[in-house]
């Protein structure tokens, strides 16, 4: 059995997917059918079926929400991947306030923007940013909701 022999003086403010407060939220269950590993605090589109998603690959793609960070799936803050495997259940928020990894820095009352294709500013499908840096991401009914720098995590709200 592994021990924690370290603390951490300062804790981080969240990580991705992180429930941001109590307020109301939808919250669906869903499954992961990407072959494609996913990861927390991203948005994912509509699957094969009702209950399935994948990641966005077209900016026609529905966006049903971000992916939640939750304790069936192992969370390690050493690294920016969490390995969401094909047939996990996931939990998907449609409705609520979350925290996101911003690819650029964002002000309160920022579009949000999800990713859909590689290219500047980042390769993770389905990362939140504040714009569009040419065909590589969709505005969503989604604003971010804190200040943050590239790469930090910011609370993002459903308008």
């Amino acid at each position: 059995m592994t021990q924690q022999t370290s603390y951490e003086i300062y804790m981080g403010k969240a990580f991705a997917g992180l429930i941001a407060d109590m307020r109301p939220r939808e919250v669906d269950s869903k499954v992961w059918e990407d072959t494609t590993d996913g990861v927390f605090g991203i948005f994912v589109t509509r699957g094969t079926g009702d209950d399935q998603v994948v990641l966005p690959t077209a900016d026609t793609d529905q966006m049903l929400g971000v992916v939640v960070a939750h304790q069936n799936i192992e969370l390690d803050r050493g690294t920016t991947k969490i390995a969401i495997e094909a047939t996990d259940s996931i939990n998907v928020m449609r409705e609520g306030n979350v925290y996101v990894a911003t690819e650029d820095a964002c002000v309160p009352g920022d579009q949000v923007f999800v990713r859909y294709a590689s290219g500047a500013g980042g390769t993770q499908l389905g990362a939140c940013r504040t714009d569009d840096p040419g065909s590589e991401a969709v505005a969503v009914d989604w604003e971010f909701d804190e200040t943050a720098g590239a790469g930090e995590f910011a609370k993002i709200r459903k308008r």
